[in-house]
């Protein structure tokens, strides 16, 4: 039994004595004060007198029923701890157990912490790693850029995401590269800056301006250290025969490309520069190098664009198919064979 309503009553019996009140406390007595001002003193003696009459039966008809429940088994006063406390405690006790985390678990989460960030983003050219671009403008906003990059508060200093333009519809492609701020001139009002292409990335979402709607921002996810389908036995043979075939093709694609007349030998140097060796075992890496040397920035007019088509690849096969072909078609567009249009 809740003890609310006797503790009312108890406490109701002893403001009788403020109020007149009849014998059976329903109603309130006409004030006779106003009237009869000798008459007070008996009215108020009256109303102490039945106040705690009352209060006493009030009392002794309610002590019996407090003491019975007072000492009930189930008292609240006795009762034992609810199940629901007893599963906070094991919560506790669990929670209170740190997860146990191995070297390579600390690892993975590391490398899923370091694939995400959010960086600037120039929508100016599709670019492969290791390749460079300059550029520059006067324009007040590109200042802007250039200088937070090199304060870089809330992003990696000297760090951006170039992407391109989709060749197809004109609009921004969600891939690209990151690319690293090397060198930076300024002449008056006018910046220009060379960066360098490191890792490829994707978009996630829709870029947003900076605070001070100079430049996009976006969160963009590093691509390079996803994990990918194993291809099949007979993908792998594939690629492997194209893996092989591509320093032969290369050395054919030089001397067509010299024999052209579109380029020399010293002019190429620090194009080669830029994109270091050919890789020697990675299929993926040799991929974006002949990539990057057949399709190169500045472009050279010898192959038509393939810097977009190689950083969608989802796979191995199709990159090593892709620049495998692209040298292929640059080959006979060198020699007259079939001519790009």
């Amino acid at each position: 039994l809740p003890i609310a309503p006797f503790v009312e009553l108890v406490l109701l019996s002893e403001n009788l004595s403020r109020f007149p009140i009849d014998v059976v406390g329903t109603k309130q007595l006409p004030d006779v004060r106003a009237s009869n001002p000798f008459s007070s003193s008996i009215n108020q003696n009256w109303c102490l007198c039945a106040a705690r009459k009352m209060r006493s039966l009030l009392l002794l008809l309610t002590l019996p029923t407090v003491t019975a429940w007072v000492n009930a088994p189930h008292s609240i006063l006795q009762r034992p701890p609810s199940r629901l406390s007893l599963y906070e405690d094991e919560d506790a006790a669990y929670s209170a157990k740190p997860l146990p985390l191995s070297d390579s678990d600390r690892q993975r989460l590391a490398a899923l912490r370091d694939r995400y960030k959010t960086i600037p983003i120039m929508i100016l050219d599709a670019m492969l790693p290791g390749q460079r671009l300059e550029f520059g403008s006067n324009d007040p906003k590109f200042r802007v850029l250039v200088d937070d990059l090199l304060k870089a508060s809330s992003f990696d200093k000297n760090v951006m995401g170039m992407i391109g333009l989709n060749p197809h519809t004109g609009k921004p492609l969600n891939i690209g590269v990151t690319a690293s701020l090397e060198t930076i001139q300024r002449n008056g009002l006018e910046y220009s800056i060379i960066v360098k292409g490191e890792e490829c990335l994707e978009v996630q979402g829709e870029p947003w301006l900076d605070e001070t709607e100079s430049y996009y921002v976006a969160e963009v996810e590093l691509v390079d250290t996803q994990k990918e389908r194993p291809l099949d036995k007979e993908q792998q043979t594939h690629a492997d025969r194209m893996f092989n075939d591509i320093p032969n093709l290369v050395d054919t694609w030089f001397q067509c490309l010299y024999a052209s007349g579109r380029a020399t030998q010293e002019s190429m140097e620090p194009r080669l520069a830029d994109i270091g060796p050919m890789p020697k075992r990675s299929i993926r890496d040799r991929a974006l190098w002949t990539a990057a040397l057949v399709n190169p920035l500045p472009a050279l007019g010898v192959c038509f664009e393939v810097r977009p088509a190689m950083l969608a690849c989802k796979n191995d096969y199709d990159r090593i198919n892709l620049a495998w072909a692209a040298l292929h078609s640059s080959i006979d567009h060198l020699s007259g064979k079939r001519p790009m249009s």
